[in-house]
């Protein structure tokens, strides 16, 4: 029993290094994926399965082709946060976000939500209620399609660290077979 033993300790350190090394991955999100936002936003926050790396930036997108400046981005353990200004326009908005999670991998993705803030100006408030409802009948189109596409994305992402669990597994076994056949071999000469 006492040859097993750095047998089983080997065995057990080799198999418990798979979660380690698992991709960061998005948890949660305020706003989350594809949903509707009506109450004023002010922050943007993102939060990992893992701590992320001071390095770690997101950027948010108006309708695929404006920039909405993102301030105050702040990095504490896994959450990455950040302030949109209150002037925020109705609309289609995409958050990419380019971060460095725990095990040193640059992870890269986006999460699409719609803002259907009420309008400041009350003149516009009372015209505007048609035209509001043709953007909303075109949003979810719209988002349907960039949705698919993180979808198509996330799948990718996720993936990855199942097949890299697998190989590792049978690395692992591998090596675990190795080193009992090697103390097998070992013993047997030690006997003659």
């Amino acid at each position: 029993m006492k040859k097993l033993l750095p047998i089983l300790v080997f065995a057990l350190l080799a198999f418990s290094q798979t979660t380690v090394l698992a991709h960061s991955k998005l948890e949660s999100s305020n706003p989350e994926q594809g949903s509707s936002v009506s109450e004023k936003l002010e922050t943007i926050q993102l939060v990992f399965n893992t701590d992320i790396e001071d390095s770690s930036t997101f950027t948010v997108m108006k309708d695929g082709n404006k920039e909405v400046p993102v301030e105050n981005i702040q990095i504490s353990g896994p959450e990455l946060s950040g302030t949109v200004p209150n002037t925020m326009e109705n609309g289609s908005y995409t958050v990419s976000w380019d971060i460095v999670g725990a095990d040193g991998h640059v992870i890269k993705d986006s999460i699409t939500f719609t803002y259907n803030g009420a309008e400041e100006t009350p003149p516009a408030e009372e015209e505007a209620p048609a035209p509001e409802e043709e953007p909303e009948a075109k949003d979810p189109a719209s988002s349907e399609e960039p949705e698919e596409k993180n979808s198509a994305a996330k799948e990718t992402p996720a993936e990855e660290p199942a097949q890299n669990n697998q190989t590792l597994l049978i690395i692992g076994g591998i090596l675990a077979a190795a080193a009992a056949g090697a103390v097998f071999f070992s013993m047997k000469k030690g006997r003659r």
